[in-house]
C-alpha cells in the first residue's frame, strides 16, 4: 500500500510524542521496526550525523541486523536529531545505555513491543490520515475499497523508497544504501558506496516532503 509524505504528516498530528518520534524516525531513515526498537542512545552519533544499526529486537531477544548490508548506519539530519533530542528530554530512560524507546512496563529493561504500537496507534493514525478506512465489520480497506490485511511500520519504510524514486530525487545507489538492502544485481554491486552527504541529502528531501517548511519541532 502506498503512503505519501503528506499522509505521514497527517498521521503525526494524531500521535503522542513517543509514537510520533518513532514514526518520524522510521519515515526519515527507512529503518525496520525491529531496528527502531533495538536502538540504544549510544547508537546515535550526534557529531558524526549517523545512527548505527548494530542490532535489532525481535521476538523478545537481541539479534543481529537482518542482513550484512543492514549492519551499517543511517543518516541523522538536524531535523531528525531535534525530534530525537525532544524525546530524550521527556523519557525517564535517557542514559546512553538505555533503550531509545524503553518499555515502562519493564522499567526500561526492554524496549517497547512494536506489534502493540501498530494496532493501538498506527491504525488509528492512518485512519485519521485517510490511508485506511474502517469497515462495518471492523476490518479495514484502502481508498479503492481493497481489503487491508497488513499495515504498519513497513509501509513507512516503503514510503521512503517510493518518494525518493519519484522524479529521481535520489540516485539508485543512495536509495539502496538508505534502505540498507543487499545488492539486487551484479550491476549495482559494482557501484561504490554512497556518501554520508548523499544520504543526508536524501533524508532532507523526505523531511521537506513531510514537514514542508516546518523544519522544526512542533
Amino acid at each position: 500500500m502506498r503512503v505519501t509524505p503528506t499522509q505521514i504528516k497527517k498521521m503525526l498530528e494524531f500521535l503522542p510524542l513517543l509514537q510520533r518520534t518513532m514514526v518520524i524516525l522510521c519515515s526519515l531513515t527507512a529503518i525496520r521496526i525491529s531496528e527502531c526498537v533495538g536502538l540504544r542512545w549510544s547508537s546515535i552519533s550526534w557529531l558524526e550525523n549517523k545512527i548505527y544499526i548494530w542490532q535489532r529486537w525481535r521476538w523478545g531477544k537481541i539479534g543481529k541486523p537482518k542482513t550484512l548490508a543492514s549492519d551499517s548506519y543511517v543518516a541523522l539530519t538536524p531535523v531528525l536529531a531535534r525530534h530525537l533530542e525532544l524525546w530524550r528530554k521527556e523519557t525517564p530512560y535517557a542514559e546512553d545505555t538505555d533503550w531509545v524507546f524503553a518499555s515502562e512496563k519493564t522499567h526500561g529493561k526492554t524496549p517497547r513491543f512494536g506489534g502493540m504500537l501498530v494496532r493501538d496507534y498506527l491504525y488509528p493514525a492512518a485512519e485519521h490520515a485517510g490511508i485506511i478506512f474502517r469497515q462495518r465489520d471492523g476490518s479495514y480497506a484502502d481508498s479503492t475499497g481493497r481489503k487491508v490485511t497488513r499495515f504498519g511500520f513497513h509501509n513507512l519504510r516503503k514510503a521512503v523508497s517510493d518518494y525518493l524514486n519519484e522524479g529521481k530525487k535520489a540516485d539508485v545507489r543512495t536509495i539502496q544504501d538508505t534502505l540498507r538492502h543487499e545488492n539486487p544485481d551484479v550491476t549495482l554491486a559494482r557501484y561504490t558506496e554512497s556518501s554520508l552527504e548523499s544520504r543526508l541529502a536524501a533524508q532532507d528531501v523526505m523531511a521537506d516532503a513531510i514537514f514542508s517548511d516546518l523544519k522544526r519541532v512542533q
